[in-house]
Parts: structure tokens; C-alpha cells; sequence
């Protein structure tokens, strides 16, 4: 952690059921950890998506693809830096610099630091 934290531990089963009072502070912690589930489910197979792509290319624009639908616009701002893309793609950070720029260099993409703009996707001819 980048902070201090501390872990609190409790019976499992006793947050998937509501407690005799049917208090708001019970129904409102189960619906955050199904919340929290389905959000780590849909960011797991997000990245499974990516990972399954056979070149470095195709998952870099995976990646891209999928923080421009989270954006809204095929110009965003990427939440991590080259060493965080490079581990979240598992491959070497000047392997994943060098495909990028030539990523650049055929109109696929233009960034500047973290913020990119996909040009093409490159399924088009």
C-alpha cells in the first residue's frame, strides 16, 4: 500500500446476510462489496481482453480503446504512466516506448506524455 492501512477481518457470512434489524448500515455495506466485485470482475475481464491480444500493437489499442470508452472521447488522458502500461501489458518498458512510437508513426495514435488520441484503429486497411 502507498499508505498505512489496516485490514479489518469479520465472519463472512455474516456480511451477505442482513442482521435482524434490517439496519441501513448493513444493507448499504452489501451493496458497496457487490458494488466493489462487479467492479474488479468488469476491470479483470477488461484486461483479460487486452492480454489475450496476440501483438504488442493490438493490446496497446486495446488498452487505448477501452480508456477511450471510459472517457467518452478518442482524446483522454491514460491514469498511468509508461512503467504502469508496460506491467499493466507485461511486457518491457522500451519494447512497449518503441511500439508506440511507430504506433505514432503510421497515424494509429498521437500522445503526448499521458494523453492520447487514437487516429485509427488499425483494422482499416
Amino acid at each position: 500500500a502507498q499508505t498505512d492501512s489496516k485490514a479489518v477481518y469479520f465472519p463472512f457470512h455474516r456480511m451477505l446476510t442482513m442482521c435482524g434489524s434490517a439496519c441501513s448500515f448493513h444493507q448499504r455495506l452489501i451493496e458497496n462489496m457487490v458494488f466493489l466485485l462487479a467492479d474488479k470482475n468488469t476491470r479483470l475481464m477488461a484486461k483479460l481482453e487486452i492480454l489475450s491480444k496476440r501483438t504488442l500493437t493490438q493490446k496497446i489499442l486495446s488498452l487505448l480503446s477501452f480508456e477511450a470508452q471510459r472517457a467518452g472521447s478518442l482524446y483522454f488522458t491514460l491514469p498511468m504512466n509508461r512503467d504502469e502500461m508496460a506491467e499493466y501489458l507485461c511486457v518491457n518498458r522500451s519494447a512497449l516506448s518503441r511500439e508506440l512510437s511507430l504506433m505514432k508513426d503510421k497515424g494509429l495514435i498521437d500522445y503526448d506524455r499521458n494523453t492520447f488520441r487514437i487516429l485509427r484503429t488499425g483494422e482499416e486497411g
